[in-house]
């Protein structure tokens, strides 16, 4: 792939330099002319000295064949513009970083669905674990909207028995492993729980703090 990195601060150095070991195209591209000439040392050709958010500058840096443009810099406002000028561009794949979360829902009303907001994801963990220390969240997906939760069950749960067919989870959430004894059983809707079982739950995360109230968590499973 070709991919357009907008913003050469920590985060999109970092991730060029993945993707450039990982075997893609990538430019690099920097507005401050000072960072610029520091970084050109290292990076060469690799990093251009322009304005992301200018279509003209995206046009002269092969803009029009990028497959991906990532707009990384750390203002919102800058980032809303690269990935607005990527639009006129018909790049197929915009990805911006939102350093408030509040503004995730301007960058959607503007047409950029594909958003990172390392706040929110963050403050969605934090949340969990002091609402809800039986459920401990290891895994955001798709932008922090999907959350992964492993959930561990007591002795004395009042789940214990009960098929997975019968947890009667929030929508949205599904049971996507059990582990027992150290071994991943197949979920199927007829297996039972047993004492000691981990469940393994992807829910959304509007529904996540619901969770608790709908599995009666402060009896079935162990804190930890």
């Amino acid at each position: 792939m070709y991919v357009i990195v907008v913003g050469a601060g920590k985060v999109g150095l970092f991730l060029s330099q993945a993707l450039k070991e990982h075997g893609h195209e990538v430019l690099l591209i920097e507005k401050d002319p000072d960072k610029c000439e520091r970084l050109f040392e290292k990076w060469g050709e690799l990093i251009s000295l322009g304005d992301g958010s200018n279509t003209q500058t995206l046009l002269r840096l092969g803009g029009e064949r990028a497959n991906v443009v990532v707009a990384v810099t750390g203002e919102d406002e800058d980032n809303l513009a690269v990935s607005l000028a990527a639009k006129r561009l018909s790049v197929p794949r915009i990805i911006a970083r939102v350093n408030n979360p509040k503004n995730e829902e301007i960058f959607k009303l503007m047409g950029v669905q594909r958003t990172i907001s390392g706040t929110r994801i963050l403050f969605n963990m934090v949340e969990q674990e002091v609402e809800m220390a039986a459920v401990l969240p290891f895994l955001a997906l798709h932008r922090g909207e999907v959350e992964a939760l492993k959930l561990e069950v007591a002795a004395d749960s009042a789940l214990v028995g009960q098929k997975i067919s019968e947890l009667g989870l929030p929508e949205g959430a599904i049971v996507s492993g059990l582990v027992r004894a150290d071994r991943l059983l197949p979920v199927k809707p007829e297996l039972a729980i047993e004492r000691g079982d981990w469940l393994l739950v992807m829910a959304p995360s509007e529904v996540i703090l619901t969770l608790e109230s709908c599995l009666h968590l402060d009896e079935c499973f162990e804190k930890s």
